[in-house]
């Protein structure tokens, strides 16, 4: 039996080369969005067997789109496909609710193998992706981002971003002195200084993209 698959993606070039690559392998894509809104809204008409989705698309920012898509269909079997590497970041995706993760990058193959994966209900990561885990597992220094706590790495990349507090607040439907006083505990966690600091260390760890200035970020 064909795997039925919805595919997420703002860029229209990245679906159609990915559904020739899935249709030579037997896996059927019966529908395409481009936002997490219409991914959801197409999901819930299709009823897809998995949803292969991108982390960066309009209307949602890192993660969010898993636990967005999840919350309102807990059984749905979600493929990430994304341009970004960042362990850390992998491991939150995978905590909110996605069944496998495959870079850009990656082998064509590895995509389908993730899309039986999750089919199965069955975790996959790329052979690459799995073993820079592990090494990042290994390294003495610990990441300074993992000692932030969900909503204070949420902020983090939202500021990052280039979102002013009140532009934050009314994301997150926060007040805007706390989120003031998030950002004051954020510089002092990092030690960090002032915007410009923190602009770096999100380009240090793969978490934005100075052309264009794209955020990965997580709730």
């Amino acid at each position: 039996m064909l795997i039925r698959v919805l595919l997420a993606d703002d860029h229209a070039i990245v679906r159609e080369g990915l559904e020739r690559i899935l249709k030579a392998n037997n896996i059927e894509v019966v529908g395409q969005a481009d936002n997490v809104s219409s991914a959801w809204a197409t999901y819930n008409e299709l009823k897809p067997d998995v949803l292969v989705m991108d982390i960066l698309m309009p209307g949602s920012t890192g993660i969010d789109g898993v636990r967005f898509i999840r919350k309102r269909a807990p059984d749905a079997k979600i493929v990430i496909f994304s341009i970004h590497e960042n362990t850390q970041l992998i491991e939150r995706i995978l905590s909110a609710g996605a069944y496998a993760y495959v870079a850009k990058s990656s082998d064509l193959m590895d995509i389908v193998k993730a899309i039986e994966m999750a089919n199965k209900r069955k975790a996959y990561i790329s052979s690459e992706l799995a073993q820079s885990m592990v090494y990042s597992r290994l390294e003495s220094t610990e990441n300074v981002l993992s000692t932030l706590s969900e909503r204070e790495f949420h902020i983090f990349c939202l500021v990052a971003e280039g979102n002013s507090i009140p532009e934050i607040a009314g994301k997150i439907f926060l007040a805007e002195k706390t989120v003031a006083n998030y950002l004051g505990l954020i510089k002092q966690k990092l030690k960090l200084k002032n915007l410009a600091d923190i602009v770096r260390l999100a380009i240090q760890n793969n978490l934005i993209q100075i052309d264009g200035v794209t955020v990965v970020s997580k709730k």
